[in-house]
């Protein structure tokens, strides 16, 4: 079992670093909010890139699946960036880090976030759910 803390605040959220132009930033596993929220910005593209992974034919490289990624949803990696690096109203400003940056970026963030939940199951697991209930709610299409 790992370290015991009295207080929330005594908690230490796993970072990596991430180097651009002379900078060092933190990033970080998305939590369930980050998840959330761009669950629901981009819906129709992960649907699609989730349908793709269960059918095995997703890319194994991350470049060429940060290329599908953007090709779906042109803001999606942005946004996965941007909460990943504790920033998630800086969409903009991630989506113009060059490509092989947000390579990196997203490697890590993923990465972060696949251990953080419990393993890749268990988030596709939270992230499936989240997509059920959201197609519970929405509105019937005619």
């Amino acid at each position: 079992m790992g370290d015991t803390f009295n207080h929330l605040s005594e908690l230490v959220i796993e970072t990596e670093t991430l180097e651009y132009n002379g900078m060092v930033f933190q990033v970080r596993g998305l939590s369930i909010p980050h998840l959330s929220a761009i669950i629901r910005a981009h819906k129709s593209a992960l649907e699609e890139l989730y349908f793709r992974a269960a059918a095995g034919v997703l890319p194994a490289d991350v470049e060429q699946l940060v290329i599908a990624a953007a090709q779906k949803g042109d803001t999606l990696v942005a946004m996965v960036i941007a909460c990943g690096m504790g920033d998630p109203d800086a969409i903009e400003k991630a989506g113009s880090l060059p490509l092989g940056k947000q390579v990196e970026a997203l490697d890590k963030i993923i990465r972060l976030t696949i251990a953080t939940e419990g393993g890749l199951g268990k988030l596709v697991g939270i992230v499936s759910g989240a997509l059920g209930e959201m197609q519970k709610l929405a509105p019937p299409q005619t």
